[in-house]
């Protein structure tokens, strides 16, 4: 654990968003999965608006618009085709069914990413293919290829060629979900790969000065795991004490919530100026680039902080991307290994991996949403 220093206290504060993706919040009383699939058929079933949509956000030509959106269009509809049915289906058999639905969505969002991809073939492979021993579950795994789909997702969303050949282990994989951070064997929060947590922006208005606040949960699991991992943290954060007053008043903590969060500011305030801004962002982007990811839920939790991979963890991983890879792995065993993932289904596994398998996919499908349309929706029930 590092030393904490003395915390700057505020004048002021605002909401801060680690995400710089404008927000929709939007109430629905129909449910969700069609809600989302309308927001995605807004852009790929009417042509003009999808014809804009990739001129706008996708930086095509109009020539280029009527090659990419004809695809990008039956991407959404294939997606659509196999999500919706899986949603009924026996968890043995969802998998599968998900896989193909989020196959359909990383190529919708290349369309609009990397649109050159489409404009001769959409003929790719997945990009990452099974690890299977068939004995213990805790060593199965997938291995990243060196092209196709997956790796192509991964080079869009993070500007960053994964290392060919890497091998990700399900179970870690599965410890970046947020679905099944409850176990009912420990009665416990899980193993996670991920902390949580709210930030603020603080204003001082004697000195003009500004800093980030951030409070949060399984910070001290993330450090005890790989506290290397955090060193790029831990250069930009320092971890201050803070007292209920000002918890309360920041992040609308109680008191007897604080044991379970930890506090961090930056390690340096700047000017609430022009020039500060630009240095701000500069000196943070690494870390969040990095590290975190916004709630897509509307809920007290604001972000997730995502251990990166790596030898020198410079790679970031998240949520939406370990999701994918445990959906392709499960969805590999459905098809050509079902009576090992029967084994597996009479073993202590089988409560996390049907749970992950019924719960995960709304998670993934909101955050795809979010990631094709350049948007974060926030989607709740009337």
């Amino acid at each position: 654990m590092q030393s904490t220093t003395a915390f700057r206290v505020p004048s002021g504060f605002i909401n801060f968003s680690l995400d710089s993706r404008k927000r929709r919040y939007l109430a629905t009383s129909a449910p969700i999965v069609d809600e989302i699939f309308s927001t995605l058929e807004f852009h790929s079933e009417i042509d003009e608006i999808g014809l804009k949509f990739f001129q706008a956000k996708a930086g095509c030509s109009e020539d280029e618009s009527k090659i990419i959106y004809p695809k990008f269009q039956a991407f959404v509809r294939q997606a659509k085709t196999f999500f919706v049915p899986a949603e009924t289906l026996h968890h043995r058999a969802r998998p599968l069914f998900y896989y193909y639905a989020f196959l359909n969505l990383g190529k919708a969002l290349l369309c609009v990413k990397n649109p050159q991809l489409f404009l001769s073939s959409d003929k790719f492979s997945h990009g990452i293919f099974e690890s299977h021993i068939g004995n213990e579950f805790t060593k199965e795994g997938v291995i990243i290829s060196h092209q196709g789909i997956f790796v192509e997702i991964y080079k869009a969303l993070t500007g960053l060629k994964f290392p060919n050949n890497s091998s990700l282990n399900i179970v870690e994989m599965l410890r970046y979900s947020t679905d099944i951070s409850y176990d009912y064997e420990s009665q416990t929060a899980s193993d996670l790969n991920i902390a949580r947590g709210k930030c603020r922006l603080c204003l001082d208005a004697e000195s003009k000065n500004k800093w980030l606040v951030m409070g949060m949960l399984g910070f001290s699991e993330l450090e005890a795991k790989n506290a290397a991992a955090l060193n790029l943290f831990h250069s930009l954060f320092e971890e201050v004490k803070i007292g209920p007053e000002i918890s309360e008043r920041l992040f609308g903590l109680m008191n007897t919530e604080l044991p379970s969060w930890r506090f961090f500011q930056t390690r340096k305030s700047f000017p609430n100026s022009e020039d500060g801004h630009k240095l701000f962002s500069s000196e943070l982007k690494p870390a969040f680039s990095r590290y975190f990811e916004a709630s897509i839920y509307e809920e007290p939790i604001e972000f997730h902080l995502s251990l990166p991979l790596g030898n020198g963890f410079e790679f970031p991983w998240s949520q939406f991307l370990a999701g994918y890879t445990v959906y392709f792995y499960l969805g590999s065993l459905v098809r050509y290994h079902p009576a090992y993932l029967e084994k597996l289904l009479r073993t202590k596994h089988s409560w996390r991996l049907e749970a992950f398998t019924k719960s995960a996919s709304n998670t993934l499908l909101r955050q795809a949403l979010s990631l094709i349309l350049g948007e974060l929706y926030i989607f709740k029930c009337r």
